[in-house]
């Protein structure tokens, strides 16, 4: 749990985590903040768990921040962290970049029924939208206002609504920080 947060923690603020600076920049950040309410509501301990989840329900009132820490991989950017919607079932890889207003859903019917399945240093542009059981490679950029209903394969570029992808090596290595 702790681990996955000081990883969020570095891609968030380009520091190690440190005691003093580290419990100051938490509190200062809603997103540092949100974040370690919500890596500690998987922690084991049923009180603690209980306690952080009532936390980030504030958030999700406040912020709409909808996302379960579960099954996501530490390293977790939240940029302009407003009204982002994350299934709690669906997978997120390592170095995973979420900013404002992105989806990752669920579709409960047809062939596409299911959760997404995003691989590591993915980033999800303002507004993308990520659903149904589909597969997202590694080193992926879903650009903004985007639909993806489909597989996207490594090393690419979705663009538009319907999405189309075009393959670039080192997709989202400008919208990563100290990876």
């Amino acid at each position: 749990m702790f681990k996955s947060y000081f990883e969020d923690y570095y891609v968030m603020t380009q520091k190690q985590w440190k005691f003093l600076g580290g419990v100051m920049r938490t509190m200062k950040h809603r997103n540092l903040r949100f974040c370690f309410w919500g890596r500690l509501s998987t922690c084991n301990n049923q009180l603690l768990s209980r306690l952080s989840g009532c936390v980030c329900r504030h958030y999700e009132n406040r912020y709409g921040l909808e996302i379960c820490f579960r099954n996501i991989d530490g390293g977790l950017l939240l940029l302009h962290p407003f009204n982002i919607t994350v299934n709690s079932r669906a997978i997120l890889g390592h170095n995973v970049t979420l900013f404002k207003g992105c989806t990752v859903g669920s579709v409960r019917s047809g062939k596409r029924e299911g959760v997404p399945v995003i691989g590591n240093r993915v980033t999800l542009c303002v507004n993308s939208t990520v659903v149904g059981n589909v597969k997202i490679g590694d080193d992926v950029l879903v650009t903004a206002n985007s639909m993806v209903d489909f597989d996207v394969p490594n090393h690419s570029v979705v663009i538009g609504n319907p999405g189309k992808i075009y393959y670039k090596e080192n997709a989202s290595k400008d919208y990563l920080t100290g990876i």
